[in-house]
């Protein structure tokens, strides 16, 4: 079972207001791109995951470009955990240092570290 997620339920919307407007049913929808209109039904209430042949053929039959789904669909920014992020820059930093002695003294130092946490 698909999870339902923001971009299913813009994707969705925007396929009922494409079929409304071009005057056709649900069930006309479904015969058109080969699915019954309970399909229809969930794709346009954004339950299901609309893969994307089947949108190309939705869109097809709506004549409508494939990008008029997308359109108005915000993009989420995710952003890495703190975390990671700390990881990387601890990666970058370490990349930086040059000095082989200071190295394996670092190398040491975290080793030490994460040995005293596992206690």
């Amino acid at each position: 079972m698909d999870k339902e997620t923001a971009a299913d339920r813009h994707i969705g919307m925007r396929i009922r207001e494409r079929r409304v407007r071009c005057g056709l049913t649900q069930r006309e929808l479904g015969e058109l791109v080969g699915v019954s209109y309970q399909v229809v039904l969930r794709y346009e209430s954004g339950k299901i995951s609309v893969s994307s042949g089947r949108l190309y053929v939705i869109a097809r039959a709506l004549s409508t470009p494939i990008e008029y789904f997308f359109k108005g669909l915000k993009q989420a920014k995710r952003q890495p955990h703190p975390r990671l992020r700390m990881l990387f820059d601890v990666m970058r930093n370490f990349g930086e240092v040059r000095d082989e002695e200071y190295l394996e003294v670092i190398r040491e130092l975290t080793r030490a570290l994460a040995r005293r946490a596992r206690c």
